[in-house]
Parts: C-alpha cells; structure tokens; sequence
C-alpha cells in the first residue's frame, strides 16, 4: 500500500503526464502507442511551462512569506502567512495539511512541479526513439525547444533545492513505467543534490544553445522578453551564479563555496541592466505578481527597519536595536542615501489615503526633510494592528513597483544585472579582491549620495549587503531570504549568527500532502534557535475584492 500510495504521488505529476490531452490516435500506425503529437502541440506545451513556473511563486503565496520572514517586507497582517512567519519569537513552519496558509509550501512545489511535468512531457516527444517530433520544417526548432526546456529545468529545480530541504529530481529520461513499479527509482533528493542538478541542466541550455543554428525564442513564453543563442546562455550563467551562492543554508556554507565559479559565471552571464531578465505584466490577463502589487502598497506592507535602517544618522536606528523587541515601533529615518529620502526639506505630511472612510496615514506625523527618495518613501503611520507587536511597523514603503501597482503592464524583472554586479562584489570581497569589490558597490552608493569606499574598511561587507539589499528589494522571489541566511549578522541585533532572525527556518519542509500521500511521516523546520534547519543564535492569483486584510 505504501508503494502504492508513493506512485500515486508521483503520478500526480509524471506518469499522468500533459502528453495525455494532446495526443490523438493514429489509426493508420502498428505502433502499440497508437498516437501523434503534432509539433505545434509539444512546442506549445515546453513554451508555456515558465508561466507555470512564475505563478508557483509570483502569485499570492510563495514570495511574500519569503520576503517577510527575510525581514525585506514588514506585515503584520494575516494573509499568505506573512504574520505567522515574521512574527518573534519565531516558531516552527505550521505544516499541516489544515493550516489556512499551508499554500506557502503547496503552491510553490505543486506548481514547480506542475511546469516540470510539462517540459519533462515535451522533450520526451522529441527524443522518441520511435517516433520523435520534429518542431519546424525537418525539425529546425528543436534545438531553440530543447535549450529552452533545459533553461526551465535549471531554473525550477534551483528553487526546488534553494527553497525546500529535499525534493525529487524527474526529467523526461525517467521510465514511468518502471518508476510506477518501483517508486525508490525516483527517491527524495538532499538539495544539495537537488542544486547540483539543476546547475547540470542549465549547463545543458548553455551547451545546446551554443551549439544551435541561431534561434530567437518566442515572445509569449516569457511575455516580451524573447532570447536569443547569447541572450538565452547569459541568463543561465546568470542563474547558477545566484544559485551557486544561494543554496547555502549558513555563513559558513556560503563563505566555503567556489567564489572563484561564481565570478567566471557572473562574468558569462547578463552584461547589461537591458538584458534584465523577467517578463512583462499584461494588466491581469496572463502575467501579473501578486508580490510586487503588494510590496508597493504602504497598506499591506512597509519597508524593513533591519532592510532601511543602517544609514539612518539621527540614532533612532540603533535605539530601535537597543530596544527589547516587543517593544519597538516605527520611527523616522535621517539619512544621507537618497534612495530612502530625498535632500530638501518638507515638512508637510504624506497625501493620506482612506479606506472605508477611515484616514490610513497618522495626520500627527510631519517630520522634516522626508521628501521622496529614488525606491522608498515616507508613508506615515502604520496600521498594522498593535496587538500583533509593534515591531512590524515601519513609516516607509517601497516605491519601484508604484507604476506596476497602477497600471499592470511594467516588466516585472526578476534577475537584474545589478543583482549580478553585487554578487561579484561579494565574490572579488571573499577572493581578497578588496578594492575591485569597491568599485562595483560605489556605483550605486555614490550615486544614492553616500561617500565611497575603499574596500579596507573593517565593516565594509556590512555595506555591500546593505547594497545588496536596498537594490534588489522585491526584485527576485525568495532572494533576500537565500541571501541573509547566508550573509554573517551585521544588522546590529544581538544573539543571532546570520542575518536572519534567530529561529527562522532555514529552508522549509516537503508539503505535508506530499507526504502524507507518499507514506512517509510529516515533518517541519524552525522555531527554537538551535533546533536543526533554525537559523542559531551567537554561541495563486487572489482577485482585487479578495484581497482582505486579516
């Protein structure tokens, strides 16, 4: 019965495979499958996989809950987890199949894996043996398939293995008729192992796509950025950069991997900030990002203090450090980073914004010098709900997604050459390489008017990941929390080794449905600092009138 159960579990995805909606039979053909997939069929359903792919994580669940419990986004409210997963002192991962935001986990692996069933479906038609499809005139198109295909494997299982502790590794190589047998064929993978395969498929589209006649991708499959041989193999240089950085679960495994691998990627990758990689909204039709509509809403969500904080001047930064956690609340920001405000003085308060009648914004607020800065803003008062600590709260948002909540068409970039430049920053740092760091992270200082550095000072990583942080705030899923369970604690609070807070999970579990269809017993992460997959301490599209507060 178990084995029976871990089949079932398995085919949900893989031996119940797209192929079977496409297909129709050839009554001409002695072949014991009987059918034909036509080209334009298995073309369609390897350029729609990323679609999949960005709905597991850009919708309603996934990316928020990441970002919350990274302390990039502060919310307090109860929606997609945000305030059981950043509230303190943190708690284990609620994974029960009843939990109301079990969906954090559910979403993300059920619709990675939904879009590896798709691509794993496609390219078993091409490669087979009896009857493989040709995709364009004698197959001209293959190769374009393939790479992308082998481009969307690298990128799902590197979140796979950067977000859950263990996952499966399927492609269109397995037999599911064996698998179906014998489920051990397929067993859950550590993801360290999930990463390493991952990294082998983007390899694959890098090869493939240089080995390729020249080819431009579809428009639609990632809507309106189409790739071409280069395009295609910088983006996947791209992507095992982040990821040979990201899947690290604490200091010192991110301080230990090949800094020297990541430079020769990032190297390979995207060569300017044009090349940015993400697709384009279409006002709610097929593309959006739950993620980026909420971050840029000063009601749902604000700004971190542990994100903002670090230039802040006047002190209140380091008092709000100082002060015991549960009762800390928001204060105002002097600083000299333009990103957060902006150098004249204005001592008038933000427009207030009403919902249900009721003013949002605490009229009583007007500090000086708080006019707007390049990517946040002053927004007054929180109204967030005390009773759920104070410590959410925080007088600023986030702007660079203002245009994207208004009008649903912006390009919602989510592996910006920036983000590239930085991570060399990180890597030229850990390689010895003090003043090449400096130069990449003055870039963007200087130009947000704070002083250059040199690269010798003795807290000089605490400003590249200050960087870091300020310009990839919501630009990636899951970014800032792969980055600061990785990153040495330098945001000033005590007690804690990275840059999470202490307790929070490291990675998260496999979804309890998962398990509990497989057999296998339900497990979960984090909670009490030092329990394993905790950070330890010093020694699906929601419509508009759904989305309530809770």
């Amino acid at each position: 019965m178990k084995n029976l159960k871990y089949a079932t579990m398995l085919g949900l995805f893989f031996t119940v495979g797209c192929l079977d909606s496409i297909v129709v039979k050839n009554e001409n053909s002695a072949s014991k499958e009987q059918v034909v997939v036509t080209p334009g069929d298995v073309e369609n359903l390897i350029g729609g996989a990323y679609r999949s792919f960005w709905f597991s994580m850009e919708d309603w669940y996934g990316g928020l809950g990441l970002s919350t419990v990274a302390d990039e986004l502060s919310s307090s409210w109860g929606n997609v987890g945000m305030k059981d997963m950043s509230s303190e002192p943190r708690v284990a991962f609620n994974n029960v199949t009843s939990y109301g935001e079990i969906n954090h986990v559910e979403e993300p692996w059920f619709g990675i894996y939904g879009s590896l069933a798709a691509v794993n479906d496609g390219l078993r038609a091409i490669f087979d043996a009896d009857n493989p499809v040709k995709i364009g005139d004698n197959g001209k198109d293959n190769d374009r398939a393939i790479a992308y295909a082998r481009l969307l494997q690298g990128i799902s299982y590197g979140y796979l293995a950067a977000v859950f502790d263990q996952a499966y590794v399927v492609d269109e190589t397995t037999d599911l008729e064996a698998l179906a047998a014998d489920p051990t064929i397929a067993p859950l993978k550590p993801y360290t192992e999930v990463m390493e395969a991952a990294i082998g498929y983007f390899q694959a589209a890098i090869d493939v796509a240089g080995a390729a006649a020249p080819f431009v991708t579809e428009d639609t499959w990632v809507n309106g950025y189409p790739m071409d041989n280069a395009l295609l193999a910088q983006v996947a240089n791209s992507f095992i950069a982040r990821y040979t950085a990201a899947v690290a679960r604490t200091p010192a495994k991110r301080a230990a991997i090949d800094w020297n691998a990541v430079k020769t990627r990032v190297a390979a990758g995207l060569t300017t900030a044009d090349d940015d990689f993400g697709p384009f909204a279409d006002v709610y039709v097929s593309w959006w990002s739950d993620l980026r509509w909420v971050a840029a809403n000063h009601i749902w969500t604000r700004a971190d203090y542990h994100t903002i904080g670090l230039t802040d001047n006047s002190g209140n930064y380091d008092n709000w450090l100082g002060t015991p956690t549960a009762s800390r609340t928001e204060f105002v920001i002097t600083t000299d980073d333009r990103r957060i405000h902006g150098a004249s003085p204005d001592t008038s308060i933000a427009d207030p914004d009403t919902v249900d009648g009721v003013i949002t914004i605490d009229t009583t607020i007007t500090p000086a010098n708080q006019t707007p800065g390049t990517k946040f803003e002053f927004a007054g008062g929180s109204i967030f709900q005390p009773s759920r600590g104070t410590y959410h709260f925080s007088m600023y948002h986030h702007t660079e997604w203002t245009d994207y909540q208004i009008n649903v068409d912006s390009k919602m970039t989510t592996l910006s050459y920036v983000e590239m430049q930085l991570l060399l920053a990180e890597a030229l740092w850990r390689t010895n390489d003090l003043a090449g760091a400096a130069a990449i992270v003055n870039v963007t200082r200087e130009a947000a008017g704070l002083t250059a550095l040199t690269g010798s000072e003795t807290d000089f990583f605490k400003w590249l990941i200050y960087e870091k942080k300020i310009e990839t705030y919501v630009k990636a899923t899951g970014l800032a929390y792969f980055d600061r369970r990785g990153w040495t604690n330098s945001s000033g609070e005590a007690s804690q080794v990275s840059e999470l807070i202490s307790g929070t999970p490291v990675h998260y579990p496999v979804p309890a449905k998962e398990l509990e269809i497989g057999g296998f017993l339900v497990y979960s992460w984090g909670g009490s600092a030092g329990t394993p997959g905790s950070a330890g301490k010093a020694i699906r599209h929601t419509p508009i009138s759904r989305r309530i507060r809770e």
